[in-house]
């Protein structure tokens, strides 16, 4: 029999998720790379704190001293939904948003009542929009605001105790999923991408550092005495980002499914250096495909085909983001012309723009990646990346059309929302589903919250 644990967790110390690849590395004396992922999906550990008190500490204790060697379920801290209430008997219940991913067929998940704080397992039959259906039906009334979160199956890993008092124990657990127990998410829809490769565009937290690290080594043959000679097979230099995301739990998964969808250390995808590189020298018009920077240097230093420095990402005041890889770049007039792999689809006065960054080809740094859930609502996470050269690995996507570029450019990471909206409510909401029985306010609910709420 799988065990629950219970034991909510201390969000002054948050909960910890750690995802972990292994990649196989092959680097050639010229730098170039070969990567193999020898997990397809990451193991996860989960680790938190949480604080028991009389009754709790003696159900804790006593699980500790007949169970913890078991398997047992663990409620997905990280994402949540609530529902309308449940009545007994019921084998459906509606819940008060459209059902994220994570909410799918033959999950387990937790209802978890707010009145009494009881946990409920139960197994998903099917899932449409509002709707969750059962393979089985509840044997009890659960109230308006039950919350559902998934459940974790796996290993209690490594339990510390701290008496603060005779009655009150603080526990660090550790819990390890059970490897393939997740569903795979690395074919989830993701906005960003140019030149067959997505791009990391998720907004920094500039309230802490973002360090870079420049890396170029060479060769040097030393007898330990006499001259020594230098030698350099390496012809492009490294640049090792570090930087930290701070987001909503609901965006931040969206930075975990990129995190998945890399497999570690495995795939390329574009990475911004985030600074200001270059000077815009005029407006950049609606479809244009090139536009000119301020000085030669760009044009002498970086047109002969740099394998790193091949990418720009233009930043707006108004908050919109344009990446777009690098044809070539020309000279004009003693100014550098940078000439991009697609059209720009919205008119960018040079007054409108904040900042343009070298988008650069990049890899994960490592095959761990931490994301720390500061508090019930907001999470963050470390990233760091090394840059490669471009074409290290196959194409991933195909080239965006003009609608994909449009959407990218003038939505970015919205656009899987406003998509999502628009497919239910034209293939839902509006011809017939499963809201068609629902009373008429929680379907504008549904059009306001998902659809109108996007849009805006």
């Amino acid at each position: 029999m799988t065990e629950i644990f219970p034991f909510k967790p201390n969000w002054a110390d948050g909960v910890e998720l750690q995802l972990s690849y292994k990649t196989d590395i092959f680097k050639s004396r010229s730098g170039r790379e070969q990567r193999r992922a020898l997990r397809n999906t990451p193991r996860r550990t989960v680790s938190y704190s949480a604080i028991t008190i009389a009754s709790d500490m003696v159900k804790f204790q006593r699980l500790m001293a007949t169970k913890q060697n078991a398997d047992f379920y663990l409620p997905d801290w990280s994402n949540s939904v609530q529902t309308r209430g449940i009545e007994v008997g019921a084998t459906h219940f509606s819940i008060r948003e459209i059902a994220p991913e994570w909410l799918v067929a033959d999950a387990t998940v937790f209802l978890i009542d707010p009145l009494d704080d009881s946990y409920t397992a139960v197994t998903i039959d099917t899932v449409s929009a509002y709707t969750v259906s059962l393979t089985a039906p509840v044997t009890r009334t659960f109230s308006v605001g039950t919350v559902v979160r998934l459940a974790h199956t796996g290993l209690l890993g490594n339990v510390q105790t701290t008496s603060n008092t005779n009655n009150v124990v603080s526990l660090r657990v550790t819990f390890d999923v059970k490897p393939g127990s997740m569903r795979n998410s690395e074919n989830q829809f993701f906005p960003w991408q140019t030149g067959g490769k997505e791009v990391f565009g998720y907004d920094w937290n500039w309230g802490e550092e973002v360090s870079t690290e420049y890396l170029w080594p060479i060769e040097t043959v030393d007898f330990g005495r006499g001259v020594t000679t230098n030698y350099r097979p390496i012809d492009f230099g490294s640049a090792v980002q570090r930087a930290t995301i701070i987001r909503q739990h609901d965006q931040i998964d969206a930075v975990q499914r990129f995190f998945e969808r890399q497999k570690g250390q495995r795939n390329l995808f574009w990475m911004p250096s985030g600074t200001s590189d270059m000077e815009p020298l005029a407006d950049i018009a609606n479809g244009a495909t090139s536009f000119t920077v301020a000085g030669s240097e760009v044009y002498s230093l970086f047109s002969g085909g740099d394998p790193v420095y091949c990418g720009v990402a233009i930043y707006t005041k108004d908050g919109r983001k344009v990446f777009r890889k690098l044809n070539s770049i020309t000279l004009s007039s003693g100014n550098s012309v940078l000439n991009l792999n697609d059209a720009v689809t919205f008119a960018i006065p040079r007054t409108l723009v904040a900042k343009v960054s070298w988008l650069r080809p990049a890899r994960f740094a490592s095959d761990d990646q931490t994301i720390e859930f500061l508090t019930s609502d907001v999470a963050q996470l470390q990233v760091t990346t090394t840059t490669v050269t471009y074409g290290d690995d196959p194409q991933d996507y195909a080239p965006l059309d003009g609608a994909g570029n449009w959407a990218m450019d003038n939505w970015g990471e919205q656009s899987a929302a406003v998509f999502a909206a628009l497919d239910y409510a034209v293939n839902v909401a509006l011809p017939f589903g499963d809201v068609a029985a629902m009373r008429h306010d929680l379907l504008d609910d549904a059009v306001n919250n998902e659809l109108w709420s996007a849009l805006a």
